[in-house]
């Protein structure tokens, strides 16, 4: 396994892949982002009982937000102008390459350090022509 990963995000304006190196300390960022993350699902879960609980909950999802963004513009050196379509990213756009980068850092097995346009599309071998 590569200490450097290599991440295309072409719905940033960047053409040629970012080079990562997985530091300890970007390693424990995303690890630290992913504890965030189960935090807030389980306070989600919990009942809300008072608007100072439903108050803790949003600003536990802005914190978050703000946070990842902070990574990504830190770890793939973003400049003003990347930043700007970051921030223009829908939100599932932005949770999947928020993902894609943590995952690749990681070196989770599901991580695919392409972007969503260069993955294959699953083909299912039943609904292939050769068969039809």
């Amino acid at each position: 396994m590569s200490d450097i990963i290599k991440i295309a995000v072409p719905e940033l304006g960047l053409r040629k892949p970012r080079e990562i190196v997985a530091k300890n300390k970007t390693v424990r960022r995303v690890w630290a982002l992913q504890l965030q993350e189960v935090k807030l699902a389980q306070l989600q879960d919990e009942a809300m009982t008072s608007d100072e609980d439903a108050i803790k909950a949003y600003e536990s999802v802005i914190k978050m937000l703000d946070d990842n963004e902070e990574f990504l513009v830190e770890v793939l050196k973003l400049n003003d102008k990347q930043k700007d379509a970051l921030e223009e990213l829908t939100q599932s756009e932005f949770a999947r390459l928020t993902a894609r980068v943590q995952m690749a850092i990681i070196h989770s097995e599901d991580s695919l350090a392409v972007s969503d346009e260069q993955a294959e599309p699953d083909t299912d071998p039943k609904l292939s022509d050769a068969n039809a």
